[in-house]
């Protein structure tokens, strides 16, 4: 942010927000992002590629959602 320029509320909201999901059940964390994730796929070449983490997330979602600990 430039200096002696103070934040527009978009990023206060957008704070807050991930506050609240560093604080939520990790359940309720995970149905988020991966709601999310799946809403990105359209743009993948956007969104999605560019940030290996998402990547890594879109192949294991491409999988299919299997239960946890299982490969």
């Amino acid at each position: 942010m430039p200096s002696g320029q103070e934040p527009d509320g978009k990023n206060s909201l957008l704070g807050e927000f991930l506050l609240a999901l560093a604080r939520a059940p990790e359940p309720v964390q995970e149905k988020i992002l991966l709601y999310g994730l799946k809403q990105f796929v359209p743009f993948a070449g956007l969104l999605i590629r560019p940030y290996p983490m998402l990547s890594h997330m879109q192949s294991l979602l491409a999988k299919g959602d299997s239960p946890k600990g299982s490969t």
